[in-house]
């Protein structure tokens, strides 16, 4: 039968995320430690040995589901910041290639990010 309104504006029993930044500061200082940030989340002027996150650029990395995680709201980004992390990467990083923008390791380097680079950041 079909849905009612009020079957439709019920709550549900789903997580309404809490994180209001791309990335948390949490996951930012243990990728720091695991060396797994992309050069686009780099500070300008940070080198391998010394790899310093600009925490407006830092995007939270896509983990797989798993049966033995527990997901808790504070972890889980608000659909403001899902909205901000998607207009980021449309606006500042798909076209870098073509249109560096200013502020990035790579503009501050001169060494050009390639489609590979934004792809591997994007994927």
């Amino acid at each position: 039968s079909p849905v009612s309104d009020d079957e439709q504006s019920a709550p549900t029993d789903g997580m309404v995320g809490e994180l209001e930044v791309m990335c948390s500061a949490e996951e930012i200082r243990s990728r720091l430690q695991a060396k797994n940030v992309d050069k686009f989340e780099w500070e300008p002027g940070s080198t391998i040995m010394n790899i310093r996150v600009n925490p407006n650029f830092a995007l939270k990395k896509y983990q797989r589901s798993a049966a033995d995680k527990v997901y808790t709201a504070k972890d889980t980004r608000s659909l403001e910041a899902c909205t901000a992390s998607m207009d980021y990467m449309m606006t500042q990083i798909l076209d870098h290639d073509l249109a560096p923008k200013p502020g990035y390791w790579y503009t501050d380097q001169k060494e050009p990010s390639h489609f590979h680079n934004i792809y591997s950041f994007l994927r």
